[in-house]
């Protein structure tokens, strides 16, 4: 009788189991395409610069985007805002931040920045 009883729990047991990693598998297979909005924090990276100047500006900007969920992980490690100094002059600019600035995974779109325009003093 106790090992029918024991049996019994133990294939109660691996049922549960399964079912648990079978109801996993599928949330991780179905959940992969939804598209959802995500705000990051993106580093900003000035290229073009002239060695004899001092660059001040904002270190990070927000970033809101938007694309298929398993993208976000990277989108969040991997962007950057690359903007060209080349034309910079000493004194203070207003550098209005655009799409093509932006490198993000295939898939992701830029909703908007916050801020839109970044203020850089050169020196």
């Amino acid at each position: 009788m106790s090992l029918t009883l024991k049996t019994a729990h133990l294939n109660a047991l691996s049922l549960k189991c399964f079912a648990l990693l079978l109801g996993y598998g599928l949330w991780h297979i179905i959940s992969q395409p939804y598209k959802v909005h995500s705000t990051i924090t993106v580093p900003l990276s000035f290229y073009n610069m002239s060695k004899h100047h001092i660059l001040h500006a904002p270190d990070t900007v927000t970033v809101q985007i938007y694309g298929p969920r398993k993208s976000m992980f990277t989108a969040a490690r991997t962007s950057t805002i690359h903007c060209d100094a080349h034309q910079l002059t000493p004194g203070v600019h207003t550098i209005k931040l655009s799409d093509e600035q932006i490198f993000l995974p295939e898939g992701v779109t830029l909703v908007h920045y916050i801020p839109s325009k970044v203020t850089v003093t050169i020196t």
